[in-house]
């Protein structure tokens, strides 16, 4: 599996895995791009929610040549956070702190993945989290505070592994 997929896969897993977590987000409100089908649903209902969608920004940084012999590149994700309700200390504001916590582990947890025999991931970074009132025309029809948490993963290659895996 691509060093990419594998990242993405994690974030999910560790969503998914995460029993404070789930006690706000049923597992099927979890939406990830990574099966088959769309994961988005056409219209929202009270059981679908709050609703956490993992997005992959891309590179946000890269340098191919940070060393003489190695590669860094910054790769930024969303989790987006649609609540449908106006109760934010109550179902907003919990969500928001847990996925702070889960945040917090992802260093070690993605520490450990591997490709080519090698760890890649370096760092993982809270860039931000902002806040508000859904707009039901943008949400799908969704209203209800949202959130959105941005963080970048730091991953470090040899050059010489991405040269030889074309």
């Amino acid at each position: 599996m691509n060093p990419y997929s594998a990242i993405y896969d994690e974030v999910v897993r560790s969503l998914k895995n995460a029993s404070n977590f789930r006690s706000y987000v049923k597992e099927n409100n979890i939406v990830a791009f990574n099966s088959r089908k769309n994961p988005i649903r056409g219209s929202v209902q009270a059981g679908n929610l709050p609703e956490v969608v993992l997005a992959c920004n891309g590179t946000v940084e890269g340098n191919l040549k940070a060393t003489s012999s190695g590669t860094h590149i910054v790769r930024q994700y969303e989790l987006i956070v649609s609540t449908g309700s106006m109760r934010y200390t109550k179902v907003a504001e919990p969500i928001e702190f847990l996925l702070l916590c889960l945040l917090a582990n992802w260093p070690e947890t993605l520490g450990t993945l591997q490709w080519n025999d090698k760890s890649y991931v370096k760092r993982v970074e809270l860039v931000s989290t902002t806040n508000g009132i859904s707009d039901a025309n943008l949400k799908r029809g969704v209203n209800g505070w949202h959130t959105v948490t941005q963080f970048n993963v730091h991953l470090h290659f040899q050059t010489s592994d991405l040269v030889g895996a074309q």
